[in-house]
């Protein structure tokens, strides 16, 4: 299927069950790709012409996102120690790169193209099938969970919020990149509970060895659960990271999960065969 824009431009081809990614009462989310081929996207359609406006708030909020993203490099770029290191909050949010008001036989429906930055969108998980199928362990759910942190950490530092559902969420568990996706939410509504709900979300997700460490890891997510309904990104960061590097110290740690169908506990050492 093609879409086109309201004067018939196509922007882009999509595989209406192949390419659907998820379903919501409002709109639809599919793997998109260009009409000559040349790259990938994320596209979200709303489910009727009435739900327009709130394509159109993820729009203003990306660009919000990204404008405010680039302010605290540039700063950061100024202080900073080591030549190479970044903040990179931009890799926690999609990029918008276009968006366009379908033609009358699509409804008129606003559409939102999404990339991801440096990165293809074809080597992304949504997080919700891989938790269908798989368990992953304490050191891997720790940078997943650190990134959630992060990105509450630059809602704060900008005066913004999400809700964090877990079904918009996508990994690139080899590289150890998280995008949330849906910028969606039209209310002007200040939300602290993200870190109850991204700790639960991966509380759910563990499969525990039984170590000493793990099982203070463990006490660390019910914690973040239980007693934090209204933590600052910052704190919960701070938190995790002293406790990580008390229990494991930091180095690279490969996406190692445990399949559910085998058995069997595995690391990742190319692209995701979800």
């Amino acid at each position: 299927m093609i879409l086109h824009n309201r004067d018939g431009t196509p922007k882009c081809t999509v595989d209406p069950e192949k390419g659907l990614l998820s379903v919501s009462d409002k709109y639809k989310l599919y793997h998109a790709q260009a009409p000559d081929g040349s790259g990938d996207f994320l596209l979200r359609i709303p489910n009727a012409r009435q739900q327009n406006g709130q394509i159109n708030f993820e729009a203003e909020k990306l660009r919000f996102l990204d404008k405010a993203s680039q302010r605290i490099e540039q700063a950061y770029q100024e202080v900073k120690a080591d030549p190479e290191a970044r903040v990179h909050y931009d890799w926690l949010f999609p990029e918008l790169f276009d968006s366009f008001i379908t033609d009358s036989e699509q409804g008129s429906r606003q559409v939102n193209l999404l990339r991801i930055r440096d990165a293809s969108v074809s080597d992304f998980v949504p997080l919700a099938k891989l938790q269908t199928k798989y368990c992953v362990d304490a050191k891997t759910c720790t940078w997943i969970l650190g990134r959630f942190f992060k990105l509450q950490i630059f809602l704060e530092q900008v005066e913004s919020f999400y809700v964090f559902h877990a079904d918009q969420v996508i990994l690139e568990p080899k590289a150890h990149r998280m995008v949330y996706l849906d910028w969606s939410e039209d209310r002007d509504v200040y939300r602290r509970d993200s870190v109850n709900r991204a700790a639960s979300s991966m509380l759910s997700w563990l499969k525990f060895n039984d170590t000493p460490e793990e099982q203070r890891f463990a006490d660390l997510l019910h914690y973040f659960v239980d007693e934090t309904s209204e933590m600052r990104g910052e704190d919960a960061h701070r938190l995790l990271y002293q406790h990580v590097g008390e229990w494991w110290g930091y180095h690279y740690y490969p996406f190692t999960y445990f399949d559910k169908d085998t058995n069997t506990w595995l690391q990742l050492d190319a692209k995701f065969p979800a």
